[in-house]
Protein backbone atom coordinates (compact mmCIF):
# COMPACT_ATOMS: atom_id res chain seq x y z
CA UNK A 1 0.00 0.00 0.00
CA UNK A 2 2.85 2.53 0.94
CA UNK A 3 4.33 1.73 -2.70
CA UNK A 4 1.19 2.40 -4.48
CA UNK A 5 0.59 5.91 -2.39
CA UNK A 6 4.18 7.41 -2.72
CA UNK A 7 3.47 6.65 -6.57
CA UNK A 8 -0.01 8.74 -6.50
CA UNK A 9 1.96 10.97 -4.30
CA UNK A 10 4.70 11.83 -7.08
CA UNK A 11 2.03 12.03 -9.96
CA UNK A 12 -0.10 14.87 -7.80
CA UNK A 13 3.52 16.35 -6.94
CA UNK A 14 3.52 16.94 -11.39
CA UNK A 15 0.07 17.99 -11.52
CA UNK A 16 0.01 22.03 -11.32
CA UNK A 17 -2.02 23.00 -8.63
CA UNK A 18 -2.96 26.36 -9.20
CA UNK A 19 -4.11 25.52 -12.73
CA UNK A 20 -6.12 22.92 -11.22
CA UNK A 21 -7.83 24.94 -9.09
CA UNK A 22 -8.14 27.77 -11.69
CA UNK A 23 -9.89 25.61 -13.68
CA UNK A 24 -12.13 24.18 -11.25
CA UNK A 25 -13.24 27.46 -10.45
CA UNK A 26 -14.27 27.92 -13.89
CA UNK A 27 -16.30 25.16 -13.89
CA UNK A 28 -18.12 25.74 -10.44
CA UNK A 29 -17.37 29.08 -9.03
CA UNK A 30 -18.66 29.98 -5.21
CA UNK A 31 -22.09 31.03 -5.31
CA UNK A 32 -22.65 34.67 -4.51
CA UNK A 33 -23.99 33.76 -1.14
CA UNK A 34 -21.54 31.49 -0.01
CA UNK A 35 -23.65 28.70 0.21
CA UNK A 36 -22.18 26.05 -2.56
CA UNK A 37 -18.60 26.41 -2.29
CA UNK A 38 -16.52 26.65 -5.95
CA UNK A 39 -15.57 23.07 -7.14
CA UNK A 40 -12.02 23.29 -5.79
CA UNK A 41 -13.51 23.04 -2.28
CA UNK A 42 -14.44 20.12 -2.09
CA UNK A 43 -11.22 17.55 -2.42
CA UNK A 44 -11.45 16.25 -5.86
CA UNK A 45 -7.63 15.43 -5.84
CA UNK A 46 -8.08 13.21 -3.07
CA UNK A 47 -11.87 11.98 -3.89
CA UNK A 48 -9.38 10.14 -7.61
CA UNK A 49 -6.88 8.79 -5.15
CA UNK A 50 -9.57 6.92 -3.32
CA UNK A 51 -11.51 5.86 -6.55
CA UNK A 52 -9.82 6.00 -9.52
CA UNK A 53 -5.89 7.21 -9.54
CA UNK A 54 -4.77 6.46 -12.34
CA UNK A 55 -7.41 9.53 -13.59
CA UNK A 56 -4.99 11.69 -12.34
CA UNK A 57 -2.26 11.23 -14.51
CA UNK A 58 -4.00 11.94 -17.56
CA UNK A 59 -5.31 15.13 -15.58
CA UNK A 60 -1.59 16.25 -15.29
CA UNK A 61 -1.07 16.01 -19.27
CA UNK A 62 -4.44 17.89 -19.76
CA UNK A 63 -3.76 20.69 -17.53
CA UNK A 64 -0.47 21.44 -20.00
CA UNK A 65 -2.58 21.13 -22.76
CA UNK A 66 -4.90 24.16 -21.60
CA UNK A 67 -1.26 25.89 -20.68
CA UNK A 68 -0.39 25.64 -24.19
CA UNK A 69 -3.63 26.27 -26.02
CA UNK A 70 -3.55 29.84 -23.03
CA UNK A 71 -0.23 30.70 -24.57
CA UNK A 72 -0.83 30.25 -28.01
CA UNK A 73 -3.47 32.75 -28.49
CA UNK A 74 -3.40 35.00 -25.21
CA UNK A 75 0.82 34.43 -24.49
CA UNK A 76 -0.42 34.25 -20.83
CA UNK A 77 -0.31 30.62 -18.60
CA UNK A 78 -3.94 29.98 -17.77
CA UNK A 79 -3.80 31.39 -14.13
CA UNK A 80 -2.99 34.80 -15.64
CA UNK A 81 -5.92 35.05 -17.70
CA UNK A 82 -8.88 37.45 -16.79
CA UNK A 83 -12.21 34.97 -15.99
CA UNK A 84 -13.67 35.98 -19.49
CA UNK A 85 -10.64 34.08 -21.24
CA UNK A 86 -9.88 31.38 -18.97
CA UNK A 87 -13.83 30.61 -20.36
CA UNK A 88 -12.88 30.24 -23.68
CA UNK A 89 -9.81 28.60 -23.46
CA UNK A 90 -11.97 26.14 -21.56
CA UNK A 91 -14.52 26.22 -24.39
CA UNK A 92 -11.48 25.34 -26.75
CA UNK A 93 -10.61 22.41 -24.47
CA UNK A 94 -13.70 21.42 -24.32
CA UNK A 95 -13.65 20.90 -28.20
CA UNK A 96 -10.43 19.40 -28.82
CA UNK A 97 -10.31 17.23 -25.37
CA UNK A 98 -14.04 16.12 -25.35
CA UNK A 99 -13.73 12.60 -24.60
CA UNK A 100 -11.52 13.52 -21.69
CA UNK A 101 -13.64 16.57 -20.39
CA UNK A 102 -16.50 14.15 -20.32
CA UNK A 103 -14.91 11.55 -17.92
CA UNK A 104 -13.22 14.15 -15.86
CA UNK A 105 -16.57 16.29 -15.57
CA UNK A 106 -18.61 12.82 -14.54
CA UNK A 107 -15.72 12.24 -12.52
CA UNK A 108 -15.68 15.90 -10.82
CA UNK A 109 -19.64 15.52 -10.72
CA UNK A 110 -19.29 12.50 -8.48
CA UNK A 111 -17.43 14.20 -6.14
CA UNK A 112 -18.94 17.42 -5.82
CA UNK A 113 -22.29 16.23 -5.51
CA UNK A 114 -21.84 13.81 -2.71
CA UNK A 115 -19.31 16.85 -0.52
CA UNK A 116 -21.38 17.89 2.36
CA UNK A 117 -21.20 21.63 2.14
CA UNK A 118 -22.74 20.91 -1.03
CA UNK A 119 -25.73 18.72 -0.12
CA UNK A 120 -26.07 20.98 2.56
CA UNK A 121 -26.05 23.83 0.51
CA UNK A 122 -28.56 22.51 -1.56
CA UNK A 123 -30.67 22.04 1.35
CA UNK A 124 -30.13 18.28 1.95
CA UNK A 125 -29.63 16.70 5.07
CA UNK A 126 -26.24 14.97 5.20
CA UNK A 127 -26.93 11.76 6.45
CA UNK A 128 -28.20 8.42 5.18
CA UNK A 129 -31.74 9.16 3.37
CA UNK A 130 -33.26 6.18 5.10
CA UNK A 131 -31.41 6.04 8.61
CA UNK A 132 -34.14 4.49 10.27
CA UNK A 133 -34.92 1.72 7.67
CA UNK A 134 -38.35 2.17 5.75
CA UNK A 135 -41.68 1.62 6.63
CA UNK A 136 -42.88 -1.97 4.38
CA UNK A 137 -47.01 -1.67 5.07
CA UNK A 138 -48.55 -5.28 5.37
CA UNK A 139 -50.43 -6.55 2.30
CA UNK A 140 -52.94 -9.53 1.57
CA UNK A 141 -50.37 -12.60 1.37
CA UNK A 142 -53.38 -14.02 -0.50
CA UNK A 143 -52.31 -12.18 -3.46
CA UNK A 144 -49.39 -14.60 -3.70
CA UNK A 145 -51.59 -17.66 -3.70
CA UNK A 146 -51.55 -18.60 -7.34
CA UNK A 147 -47.82 -17.85 -7.54
CA UNK A 148 -47.61 -20.51 -4.41
CA UNK A 149 -50.04 -23.03 -5.90
CA UNK A 150 -47.71 -22.88 -9.05
CA UNK A 151 -44.87 -24.66 -7.24
CA UNK A 152 -41.24 -23.96 -7.00
CA UNK A 153 -40.99 -23.97 -11.21
CA UNK A 154 -39.46 -20.24 -12.32
CA UNK A 155 -39.82 -18.92 -8.81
Amino acid sequence: MQKNKTKYDQIIKNIDKVTFDSLLDIMIPESTDGKMPSAKEVGFKKYLIETNPSFLKEIGSKLKTLNKLSKDIYKLNFVDLPKQNKEKIFQKLLKFEGIFMKQFSHQFMDCYYTNDRVLEGLGLEVKPPFPDGNIVESGDFKLLEPVIQRGKFMR
